[in-house]
């Protein structure tokens, strides 16, 4: 009994006034036989010769997303989890994006820069916490710095 492979399924987590054509060709030079599913927001309309280029479109349950929406970001990385998706591809470098692609399920992980090249993120949901919070942290040690600079030791006119 012969085995059929399946070809690999990538994600795309479209944001709105990004280019996705440079996206999509770069996930094709990855892998020419790649699934490639749209998630776009609800009510976000694509132009025919982008979503042609893509296998499936998906619309998301709400046209954005917020960390106050907690039951709606629960459905959606469930219902993303769900699809088994090999890589998961997100367009700005973002906390909540970073979060939401080590959510997916994805074994890899990619940031769509620019240019249309990608960009690894880390595929572990625990990393991305740890790394986005010390990155708050340094962030607000370095206004503490700043800011005693500036009010307790001001420089001399």
């Amino acid at each position: 009994m012969t085995e059929t492979l399946q070809p690999p399924r990538f994600a795309v987590f479209h944001s709105p006034g990004h280019d996705l054509r440079p996206v999509l060709d770069a996930l094709r030079e990855v892998r020419q036989d790649a699934e490639i599913t749209l998630w776009i927001p609800k009510g976000h309309k694509l132009p025919e010769a982008i979503s042609a280029l893509a296998d499936a479109v998906a619309e998301t349950e709400l046209p954005h997303y917020s960390p106050r929406h907690v039951r709606a970001c629960l459905r959606l990385i469930r219902g993303l989890r769900a699809q088994r998706y090999n890589a998961f591809t997100v367009l700005f470098d973002s906390p909540q994006l970073r979060l939401l692609a080590a959510l997916s399920g994805a074994s890899q992980c990619w940031l769509a820069t620019g240019d249309g090249r990608l960009a690894a993120l880390p595929a572990n949901p625990l990393r991305v916490l740890a790394e986005e919070t010390l990155r708050g942290i340094a962030g607000h040690l370095t206004y503490l710095r700043v800011w005693i600079s500036v009010h307790v030791f001001p420089a001399r006119r």
